[in-house]
């Protein structure tokens, strides 16, 4: 009998530890595996509870939990910006900004990141750190929200992204991790009371989907890691297990961890099959032993290359829509009662949305500015304003300043149409014009996304309350002060015979002038004198003294064309008659 426990012991002890082992079916687990089944059955358990809870998540995005993340450039008064959906914003309980000007070696925070709400902003969140300013800034962003945003019930999840541990440091330290989840501690022995699980990762700054080199997970205890129990049992197992809530299969992922087995224990990343439904295991497996690991006072710290989770047919989708992964905590006890093994959890972490990024930026860019317009009918002032930094302006304003000066005022806060600044986004804001006294105006937007000098660009005379006031000019305009130089020479008038139109308001001549004195002569010559040949009629016809071509009208005795000559018993033209001396009038 003794034989037998410490033959089970030694091959428990290795199996617990996550040794070479590879069974896949429950019903042929020979008796050297039946502490590992026990261990990992409970294991899955437990992840396949979460990926039950999570499943409403795996429709959503990332763009919906943290759309359009952006912030100034490296500056003072460091600024981020996050667009969330307003349903899922309801359900943040708290968030928080982690800024670090200084490579990731220490972290300044915001706790207050809240929401603008203001437009153009309606679903943008902000946060602000006082930096000590320079040239580089790393930053990234973590929230705790509520479960029943999501159709849940299983209380608070972290979402959170994380600093990149781009130099590999291993073990990492406290400045290269995140909380991802925590647990109230007293609620199990103490070096199996886990108090929080902490995430890290190796990868690219720019466009990370994907492309994890490497994923660093850690538990904090509440005392000392990690108990290996005694000879006999219990023995303990450390669990860090990862779930793609995107995924189909009934697949989690587990990294291992479990020391004694007289020298002989190998930690390695599990791959546990099952029923999601009932959380039965049907099978686990080594996917590899090839991993980091060390424990250091109350912390357990692993590393894993990620291409090996990824790589892996079960998997599912990657990367998926939110480049996240589930994660949990989980301490697991196995003990022996008779010859049968018996194995609980332990204790466990809260789940955790871990989002493999972050982001970083050094030196700077300027914006650029184009496109700047006034539309007199809508009175609306825009401008297009695109950041190759991908870079939120903290100062997006226009100013009317008193033309040729730089007398400015009415300052405007301009509205950005989207927040995608590195495509280039139309900032416009509505201008009253009833509150600007008369006169001349230039229009100056100013745009900053760091502490160097604005951006500006001007638009001369895009307002002029100077103009031409006489009602009788094509360019009248009711309101106005009359030409700025008191002479009229701002009005335009319409030629003589036509209106603003140009169109003729005269008569037309023979010769189509408008308002011309042209009229056809008797011949039907336009503008003609009369002399000439009488068309129609033998050569050498002539008019009459009527004017009528061949015609027989004569002047008479007395001069009158066609007329009847000295009147009857008259002696001259005048109607005189003769006398008694026979003399005429």
């Amino acid at each position: 009998m003794a034989q037998l426990l410490i033959r089970m012991l030694f091959v428990g002890l290795m199996l617990v530890g996550l040794g070479l082992t590879d069974q896949t079916s429950q019903n042929q687990l020979p008796e050297e595996n039946l502490i590992l089944h026990g261990m990992s059955e409970a294991i899955f358990r437990e992840l396949m509870m979460v990926k039950r809870d999570f499943s409403s998540i795996s429709a959503l995005t990332r763009e919906e939990f943290l759309s359009n993340l952006s912030s100034t450039a490296p500056r003072n008064e460091f600024i981020v910006h996050a667009d969330i959906d307003s349903d899922l914003g309801t359900g943040i309980l708290s968030s928080t900004l982690f800024v670090s000007p200084n490579g990731q070696s220490s972290w300044l925070t915001d706790d207050n990141i809240g929401l603008l709400g203001i437009p153009g902003y309606e679903n943008t969140w902000q946060g602000t750190v006082m930096t000590n300013g320079g040239t580089n800034a790393n930053w990234f962003i973590s929230a705790l929200v509520d479960s029943e945003v999501l159709g849940e019930s299983f209380g608070t999840i972290i979402v959170s992204q994380s600093p990149n541990n781009t130099g590999y440091q291993w073990p990492p330290t406290n400045n290269l991790y995140t909380i991802l989840g925590t647990d109230a501690s007293g609620d199990a022995s103490a070096s199996q009371d886990l108090t929080s699980i902490q995430g890290s990762y190796a990868g690219p700054w720019i466009s990370p989907e994907g492309i994890t080199d490497r994923l660093f997970l850690g538990l904090t205890l509440n005392a000392g890691c990690c108990d290996s129990g005694p000879t006999f049992g219990p023995w303990y197992l450390y669990g860090l297990g990862i779930i793609n809530p995107e995924s189909e299969s009934e697949v989690a992922y587990a990294i291992g961890y479990g020391d004694g087995g007289f020298g002989e224990l190998t930690p390695g990343l599990l791959k546990l099959t099952g029923d999601l439904a009932t959380g039965s295991i049907s099978g686990f497996e080594y996917i590899t032993t090839d991993i980091d690991w060390t424990s250091a006072g109350t912390q357990l710290h692993t590393s894993v290359i990620m291409d090996y989770i990824t790589n892996d047919p079960d998997w599912g989708p990657w990367p998926n829509s939110m480049n996240g992964i589930v994660v949990l905590g989980v301490t697991v006890v196995a003990s022996l009662s008779g010859f049968d093994v018996v194995t609980s959890v332990a204790d466990q972490t809260d789940p955790g949305m871990f989002i493999l990024s972050s982001q970083y930026q050094s030196g700077n860019i300027a914006p650029e500015l184009s496109n700047l317009n006034y539309s007199t009918d809508m009175q609306t002032i825009s401008v297009q304003y695109s950041d190759e930094n991908a870079n939120l302006p903290w100062k997006h304003h226009a100013s009317v300043c008193e033309s040729g000066t730089m007398n400015c005022d009415h300052d405007i806060e301009l509205i950005p149409e989207s927040h995608n600044y590195s495509d280039g986004t139309v900032f416009s804001a509505q201008l009253n014009t009833e509150s600007i006294e008369p006169g001349a105006y230039d229009l100056i937007v100013a745009f900053n996304d760091s502490d160097d000098e604005d951006q500006t660009l001007t638009l001369e005379n895009f307002l002029s309350f100077y103009g031409c006031n006489d009602e009788n000019a094509c360019n009248f305009n009711e309101g106005t002060l009359g030409c700025e130089d008191g002479t009229s020479d701002c009005c335009s008038y319409p030629e003589l015979n036509f209106d603003c139109m140009g169109n003729c308001i005269a008569e037309i001549d023979c010769f189509g002038e408008c308002g011309g004195s042209a009229v056809v002569d008797n011949c039907g010559v336009c503008n003609g004198s009369s002399e000439c040949d009488c068309p129609g009629f033998p050569e050498g016809t002539v008019q009459d003294c009527l004017g009528e071509c061949g015609g027989t009208a004569v002047y008479d005795e007395c001069g009158v064309c066609s007329g009847s000559g000295i009147p009857d018993g008259a002696c001259n033209c005048e109607g005189h008659v003769l006398d008694e001396c026979g003399g005429c009038g």
